[in-house]
């Protein structure tokens, strides 16, 4: 944006969020750990979904910045065997999420970071709610949106999509 201050933190800047649950009657418990938003981290590493999918496991909690903007917002992984499918935690999440579409839900993919147990990791994001699966009521997101990595395929094609791998690339500094 014009007049916007950019801030660059340092190399160590990040402190992770805590991996929270969420029950499944939508409620979030009161107990989910800290998710504290830290100063942006500028870009991430590249790691293959495999991995992810061990690291980030269904039914928790993350931190997810938009490579652009640096925004932060907590995330709840629901399932995927291919990728992430995930909500926003909260309304107050899904706001900031949308903002960083320009208002709009969109099938566009961002370049992202999910902060996870001290690990900054590359991602690309769409912004669009879809699916009838979610497991947060009140969270103002009907359904889940995409998280992919490295090698992360789409469910419908079970291909590699060229778009989220080049936003996922981009948030590596690629």
């Amino acid at each position: 944006y014009i007049g916007q201050t950019l801030v660059i933190p340092g190399k160590n800047a990040y402190q992770p969020a805590s991996r929270g649950t969420v029950s499944r009657d939508g409620s979030i418990p009161s107990q989910t750990g800290t998710t504290e938003k830290t100063g942006p981290v500028e870009t991430g590493e590249l790691v293959s979904w495999p991995d992810v999918n061990t690291l980030f496991a269904r039914k928790t909690t993350a931190t997810l910045q938009d490579f652009a903007t640096g925004r932060q917002f907590n995330i709840y992984r629901l399932f995927g065997d291919n990728h992430a499918d995930c909500e926003p935690l909260t309304a107050a999440d899904s706001r900031i999420m949308k903002e960083c579409f320009g208002g709009q839900w969109s099938w566009a993919r961002r370049a992202a970071i999910l902060l996870l147990d001290g690990r900054a990791i590359a991602c690309s994001m769409a912004g669009m709610p879809h699916g009838t699966s979610q497991d947060i009521s009140g969270n103002e997101f009907d359904g889940h949106f995409d998280l992919h990595f490295l090698n992360s395929r789409t469910h419908g094609t079970n291909r590699v999509c060229p778009d989220h791998q080049a936003a996922v690339h981009r948030a590596a500094g690629e």
